[in-house]
């Protein structure tokens, strides 16, 4: 995600997410991509934070769409543009996407930390039965 994000801005002249709605979009459509090709096996237990994660996403995205057709021009004040208040309701619902895309990653990192854990583990006995 660094790097697209690093790409995007390069291509927008240095721009980050704050100063460039291109970037801030790209990310998100980067982040969303991700998701969905990232299958969860639902079944396992271990995934069951990552699968309501996923029905969270979804309902988002659900909005996002709903909200599309009334999005409104940037009319915050430069108070609330300091304060970092979302500019409407569709900029709250990206700003709660990304936050549900980080505890989504949060949680499969979790994940992986257990299997290499226990790859490790499985490496150790068998080293020592090899002995």
């Amino acid at each position: 995600m660094l790097s697209i994000g690093r790409r995007l801005s390069q291509a927008e002249g240095g721009a980050g997410t704050k100063d460039s709605a291109f970037v801030y979009f790209g990310l998100i459509k980067a982040l969303e991509w991700a998701q969905e090709v990232l299958p969860v096996p639902v079944g396992d237990e271990k995934f069951r934070e990552v699968a309501e994660l996923d029905d969270e996403i979804a309902r988002i995205k659900r909005e996002r769409e709903d909200q599309a057709g009334a999005r409104r021009l940037d009319a915050r004040t430069d108070a609330e543009r300091q304060a970092d208040i979302p500019a409407d309701d569709m900029d709250a619902l990206d700003r709660e996407l990304v936050a549900v895309l980080k505890r989504r990653q949060a949680a499969l990192s979790a994940i992986n930390a257990a299997r290499l854990g226990a790859n490790q583990s499985t490496r150790d006995v068998i080293s020592e039965i090899a002995i």
